[in-house]
Parts: C-alpha cells; structure tokens; sequence
C-alpha cells in the first residue's frame, strides 16, 4: 500500500508497483511516485484486459466471445439463450466436425443433456436411437440437442429419443409422506434414493419384473398389488 500525491491510499499490486524498482532516494519524491504509480494502475488494467481476452479463446471461460464463436460455426446468435446452453452448442458443434460416427452423438446428447446416453443404429431402418439414462424424462436442453444433431448427421439418417422415468422398485427409499408432495409430472423424473436402478425391498421380497413399471401398476387398484407374488430377496 502506498500513497499518491493527493494523501490517499493507492491499491496497488505489488507486482505491478513500479516504485519498488526506483532507486531509494526516489521514496520520498511525490512527483515521481504519482508518475510511477499512474503508470502501475494504466499496467494492472493492461493486465486485468489480457486476462479476460485469453478466457475468450476457450469456449468454457468465454463471455463477451462466445458470439464470436456463433459466428464462426454457423450458429444462430440467441442472447435470451442461457450461457450455458450457447456454450453446449457450441462445443457439440465443434465436436461434430468431420466423420459423425455414434461416439460423437453420444458425447454431444451427455453434453446437452448433463447424464449418461446410448446411441443405438438401426441399420434396416437408416435410423439411431438416443436414449437417456442419469437424466430422468424429458433433458430441458432437448430442441438444442436435435439441432446440434441435425448439423452434424448424414441426411439419409432420422433419429429419435428414448427417455428414462422412475419405475416402481426404485421408489423404495421415499416414504409416503414425501411422495405425496409430489405431483406425479414431479415424481416421476426423481433419482432412485438408492442409486440407479437398485431394486426395491418390501421385508425380504423383491417386486416380479413384470409388475415393475408405473404403467402397470396404474391399471390396477391397491388391494390387487398387495395379492402380487413376491419373490424372494
């Protein structure tokens, strides 16, 4: 910390404190210090300026460049768009450059989607299948994904999506009391409490696979699926 001419203190990085390189008998000189110091602020600007320009160079630190980045690739330019989703699209673009093969749409909907996904060619059918695992229902970021995909996919190829919802012996770590603050748009896109796809235990028994799913179960009443066979843990 030093003082500039006016008495005030000047916050001035030690690195950038030009003073500190003056021969001694230049301390006490006011007129030189205001100098010295004037040129330290005018550097730690310099500096601060560099700095940001570097994080522009990379697509995860950009901000003010990341239209820059849109512009190179081709991507409409969308500033009511989160960042973090203009970031997505970005480096989806990027990664899809050259030879799309399925690895590159698989890395591109784990992207987007923020979760494991598999892709699946059907080749009868000139048609992959995206599918979502970590990511219950619907990935928010879905239209921007299909786009990102549209750019990069041979055009003789469609493509659809497969989702992933909770299923019935994955509830086992909510009590009633939590589920019914739920709606069931809400509940059914829940992590398992126990991990992903860790079956349920009633006591010692272990929900049949075939009454497993929340489409089953809704087509019939309570007192039925307590008379369901259970099979043994």
């Amino acid at each position: 910390m030093k003082e500039d001419f006016s008495g005030k203190a000047a916050d001035i990085p030690a690195e950038k404190n030009l003073m500190s390189y003056m021969p001694g008998y230049y301390i006490e000189n006011y007129i030189m210090s205001d100098i010295q110091n004037s040129i330290s602020a005018e550097l730690g600007e310099l500096d601060k300026h560099m700095s940001d320009t570097l994080k522009q160079l990379f697509v995860k630190s950009a901000t003010w460049g990341l239209k820059l980045w849109e512009t190179e690739l081709g991507i409409p330019l969308d500033s009511n768009k989160p960042e973090g989703t203009r970031k997505n699209a970005v480096l989806g673009k990027i990664r899809g450059l050259g030879v799309t093969a399925p690895d590159t749409i698989k890395e591109m909907a784990e992207l987007f989607s923020g979760g494991r996904a598999v892709v699946t060619e059907l080749y009868d059918e000139y048609k992959f299948i995206v599918k979502f695992f970590e990511i219950r229902g619907i990935p928010a970021n879905l239209r921007e994904l299909s786009e990102a995909i549209e750019e990069i996919k041979p055009a003789h190829l469609t493509f659809s999506y497969e989702y992933t919802w909770l299923i019935w012996y994955e509830t086992s770590g909510y009590l009633w009391d939590e589920v019914r603050l739920f709606t069931w748009d809400v509940f059914r896109v829940q992590k398992p409490k126990y991990g992903m796809g860790s079956p349920v235990t009633w006591g010692i028994a272990l929900w049949s696979e075939d009454i497993r799913f929340w489409n089953v179960l809704r087509k019939i009443t309570w007192e039925e699926v307590t008379k369901i066979k259970l099979i043994n843990y």
